[in-house]
């Protein structure tokens, strides 16, 4: 799974018009196995974007006293980054 933020795009690509998801093995896989694959990686490459690339969230998670924004689990999102 691609975890490049911000993400890139095919915008030539198209499902099979009798497909019924745009993404089967994303969109079919296991919730668990998606947070741990798909979502966590996802989030992750987005904090450390924001940190790098926004003094707003750099300044506020300096003061938080968070000076690497990657996170272990969703869980602990909203304890740990403040937004």
């Amino acid at each position: 799974m691609k975890t490049q933020w911000p993400p890139v795009y095919n915008p030539s690509y198209f499902p099979a018009p009798d497909e019924p998801f745009w993404d089967r093995k994303l969109e079919t896989m296991d919730p668990g196995e998606r947070e741990q694959r798909v979502m966590l990686p996802k989030l992750q490459a987005q904090l450390i974007y924001a940190y790098e690339n926004s003094p707003f969230y750099r300044k506020k998670w300096d003061e938080a006293g968070i000076k690497n924004p990657k996170i272990s689990g969703l869980w602990r999102t909203s304890r740990r980054c403040p937004a």
